[in-house]
């Protein structure tokens, strides 16, 4: 599974939870939770892939506003890992790639590497961003070392 525990996981999907309800309007909220729950119990990848696309005409690309104490619980639970200065759909991008069930290996990396298949420059941005949540994390070395052959900023930033 994850380099993470299922509740270090847990609980830094909660956190990115509580701070994109803050971020989102009621309706753009409304929208993120239907599809997350798709993404949930989906077996092939049409609502994550939808979802993954449209979720910054729902959820705008402002910065996301964070508190200090968010930070500090983030970094408590993840050393080294920081959303300081991300967009709002970003985080949310990130959090749906959270929602995608690792019980099936086989079918959750074809997921994920799907979208690093067809992803333009800020969807590859929250992809890499992700890379600390991924079950299975002998699996991402590889995307991971491409990211970094790729030299290109925002994705070595991500």
């Amino acid at each position: 599974m994850s380099s993470l525990s299922t509740a270090q996981l847990n609980e830094l999907d909660a956190i990115f939870f509580s701070i994109l309800k803050k971020n989102l309007s009621k309706n753009a909220l409304g929208w993120l939770e239907s599809k997350a729950e798709s993404i949930r119990t989906e077996d092939k990848s049409l609502q994550l892939n939808q979802a993954f696309s449209q979720l910054p005409n729902h959820a705008g690309k402002n910065l996301s506003v964070v508190s200090e104490e968010e930070l500090a619980k983030l970094t408590e639970r993840a050393p080294g890992f920081s959303i300081e200065g991300w967009s709002i759909d970003r985080l949310g991008r990130v959090w749906l790639l959270m929602q995608v069930s690792p019980a099936d290996k086989d079918g959750y990396l074809k997921k994920i590497n799907g979208l690093f298949t067809a992803s333009e420059m800020n969807e590859q941005v929250a992809l890499y961003s992700a890379l600390p949540f991924y079950s299975y994390p002998e699996e991402w070395i590889g995307i991971a070392e491409n990211g970094i052959r790729s030299n290109i900023g925002t994705v070595l930033e991500a």
